[in-house]
């Protein structure tokens, strides 16, 4: 008989509130999106899942100040395609 898996444990991974990250990369948005005031869907959400966003997000932090690619638009690149 196999034993009973660990409880989960939250928030082992979540970031540091005090390091601030920089627009334009990974861990500013993160910040963005984990700050219930500025990202409506994040405040929408339950509180269980939002522990469970911020836990998971939180295996990034060893990245989050990678720039975020930037891609042009797809509509400034249409006239060029269509050429």
């Amino acid at each position: 008989m196999l034993p009973a898996p660990p409880a989960k444990v939250l928030h082992r991974h979540r970031r540091p509130t005090s390091h601030v990250h920089p627009d334009r990369t990974l861990g500013g948005l993160v910040a963005w999106f984990t700050d219930a005031e500025k990202c409506e869907y994040f405040k929408k959400l339950a509180n269980v899942a939002r522990e469970e966003y911020e836990d998971r997000l939180g295996f990034l932090e060893p990245v989050y100040d990678a720039p975020l690619a930037t891609s042009p638009s797809p509509i400034s690149i249409k006239p060029a395609i269509a050429r």
